[in-house]
C-alpha cells in the first residue's frame, strides 16, 4: 500500500480535485487481495471512496477522462452514488431511444459492477 498525497496520484501523472481530508492510496489488488475482495475490485482501475469506519461509499471502475472523473468523483463526494446517477440518466432520457440505450447500459455495468440487485 503507498500513500499518495491529496490531489495527486503519485507515478500516475494524474491529478485531481479532493476535499482536504482525502488520502489517495494506491493499492496492488493482486498483492492485497483481502481488501481487493473487502472493496469489490475486480476491474483496473478502480477508485474506492472509503468512509473513515471503513465503509464503502461507491466506486468508479474503469477509465475517465479528467472532465468526467471531476464531475462523477464530485457527485459522489455530495452523496450520488453511480446507481443513482444512472437512474438519474435513464429518467432524463425520455424518449430518445439512443438516450434510453446508453443509460440502461450504463444502468446495467453499474449493477453487475456492484454485483449487488438494490431495492427498486
Amino acid at each position: 500500500m503507498q500513500e499518495a498525497g491529496p490531489g495527486n496520484l503519485e507515478g500516475s501523472g494524474s491529478h485531481f480535485f479532493a476535499p482536504r481530508e482525502t488520502i489517495a492510496l494506491r493499492i496492488d489488488a493482486e498483492k492485497e487481495p483481502e481488501l481487493a475482495s473487502r472493496f469489490k475490485v475486480n476491474a483496473y482501475p478502480t477508485l474506492a471512496l472509503i468512509r473513515p469506519d471503513g465503509t464503502l461509499i461507491d466506486s468508479l471502475v474503469g477509465y475517465r477522462d479528467a472532465p468526467t472523473f471531476s464531475k462523477e468523483f464530485a457527485a459522489i463526494l455530495a452523496g450520488k452514488t453511480q446507481f443513482a446517477l444512472a437512474r438519474e440518466a435513464l429518467e432524463k432520457a425520455g424518449a430518445d431511444v439512443e438516450k434510453q440505450v446508453k443509460a440502461r447500459y450504463d444502468l446495467g455495468r453499474v449493477l453487475a459492477q456492484k454485483a449487488t440487485t438494490p431495492v427498486l
